[in-house]
């Protein structure tokens, strides 16, 4: 649904993930082109395009087109909440939160917003958002960007630069009405379909950039845990061995980039 020259101009290299999934209420469907290490001349940029469609099904007496619709109203009033709302925020922690901009002509409706984030010294990012229904779908779809000096030692205000306002609405509102269009010609074809999530999740990865493998089960206690388990052994004795995964914390609905993610300040963000 996202032309390739349009996903190559905005993610250059990119490594893509797709996934779908049929829950309870919805068919869900996702698309992401992510490349965190994009030569730019004196710059390392990150780009990252994070798509999700979502098929809603009928409840009781309301169609799937009705159970969009309230999806869609969901997001719009929280977006037109964050324009005004004053959150709790630490001394280090920062927030910008654009007002909502109604996007003509794509779908049934659709918006974009603007997200600017800083929290601390070490994480700063920002990201536009847009929201869009077309019949019974819902769309969201993020894009993120933002470049480092490829000669900075550390992350500051000075070496880092994050999107700008304009910039992420001007390119997430270009994303959504692709998508939508995308939607409204299977839609079209396929009238009154309920879609079908694929059997497993596929992946396909650039000549020049790795895939980040899916979390799993771990087959088998970890040899570097094995190693220690005598010495252990003696300290607990008749011990149940298991081994634990342990990611990093994420907050809700953020969207935290790895290096160079970033910003310099609220008043004077620059387009990477």
């Amino acid at each position: 649904m996202l032309p390739e020259e349009e996903a190559e101009r905005l993610v250059p290299g990119a490594t893509v993930a797709r996934s779908s999934r049929d829950g309870d209420y919805t068919v869900n469907f996702g698309c992401n082109w992510i490349n965190q290490r994009i030569s730019f001349g004196e710059f390392w940029r990150s780009r990252e395009i994070d798509v999700k469609i979502e098929q809603h099904k009928g409840e009781g007496a309301k169609t799937g087109r009705a159970m969009a619709q309230s999806s869609y109203e969901v997001e719009y009033r929280g977006g037109k909440f964050g324009e005004t709302a004053k959150p709790s925020l630490d001394p280090d922690e920062k927030e910008y939160i654009s007002p909502v901009k109604d996007i003509e002509g794509v779908g049934d409706a659709a918006f974009a917003q603007y997200t600017w984030r800083r929290d601390g010294e070490l994480l700063w990012y920002a990201y536009g958002t847009a929201h869009a229904r077309v019949g019974d779908m819902t769309i969201e779809v993020k894009f993120q960007a933002g470049q480092q000096r490829k000669d900075a030692q550390i992350l500051s205000n000075e070496s880092t630069k994050a999107v700008t306002e304009e910039n992420a609405i001007r390119e997430v509102s270009g994303l959504v009405g692709h998508i939508a269009k995308g939607v409204a010609a299977w839609q079209a074809q396929n009238p009154g379909v309920l879609a079908k999530a694929e059997p497993s999740a596929a992946a396909t990865v650039s000549p020049t950039v790795s895939a980040t493998p899916s979390p799993t089960v771990l087959a088998s206690f970890p040899a570097d845990c094995q190693a220690v388990t005598e010495t252990a052994t003696r300290l607990v004795p008749e011990p149940v061995t298991r081994a634990r995964h342990r990611g990093r914390r994420r907050r809700p609905d953020r969207v935290p980039v790895a290096q160079p993610g970033a910003v310099r300040r609220a008043g004077c963000r620059e387009d990477p």
